[in-house]
């Protein structure tokens, strides 16, 4: 390969890897996005435990 190619080729792949450097952190942050209510409501919910518990002694 001569030098030119090489570059080209360098280029090409740098490109592609921020691509997908873009593409998992996109799935992530959706991942993210998706868990936040759910954890939420298990949040709420631990606390409703907890203070039902406390009510009753059990704490």
């Amino acid at each position: 390969m001569t030098d030119k190619q090489i570059d080209k080729f360098n280029k090409i792949r740098r490109k592609k890897e921020r691509r997908t450097e873009y593409i998992i952190l996109g799935a992530l942050f959706f991942a993210a996005l998706m868990a936040f209510p759910a954890f939420r409501d298990v949040q709420l919910l631990q606390s409703f435990v907890i203070s039902i518990c406390s009510g009753l002694g059990l704490t």
